[in-house]
């Protein structure tokens, strides 16, 4: 049985940092293509989506959510992290580099679809 695939969702340059042996390629998908890393790491595969785009410059509110999400179904991925931490971490109690499973989360912003699940481009009517 192969190893599950995973999929991460984090900075551009954290991917660079970690995993000098990578390939760069776009996946099409029904919601605008998807830059991806691909990468080989011991036995796994790992798909590294720069969330905020190549330059790590991509305002939240215009993160293409649907083309990730569809990009990692598109190569197989089976689990999906994300990298987090934008300074609400209090690092006397969980020191940076230690892993935090969240038990509940708020979404903050409202605007755009609140699921890719409708209409045109739906993946699973492909």
């Amino acid at each position: 049985m192969n190893a599950p695939m995973l999929g991460i969702l984090g900075a551009r340059r954290y991917a660079e940092g970690i995993f000098p042996d990578r390939t760069i390629s776009v996946v099409p998908t029904a919601f605008g293509d998807q830059p991806v890393i691909m990468i080989r790491h011991e036995e796994n595969d790992i798909v590294w989506i720069p969330r905020f785009g190549w330059g790590d410059d991509t305002p939240a509110d215009q993160v293409n959510h649907r083309a990730m999400i569809a990009a990692f179904y598109l190569l197989g991925v089976d689990r999906v992290i994300t990298l987090n931490g934008f300074g609400t971490m209090d690092t006397q109690r969980i020191p940076v580099g230690q892993w935090a499973v969240l038990a509940d989360r708020l979404k903050l912003f409202n605007w755009g679809p609140l699921t890719m699940f409708t209409g045109p481009g739906w993946i699973r009517a492909d």
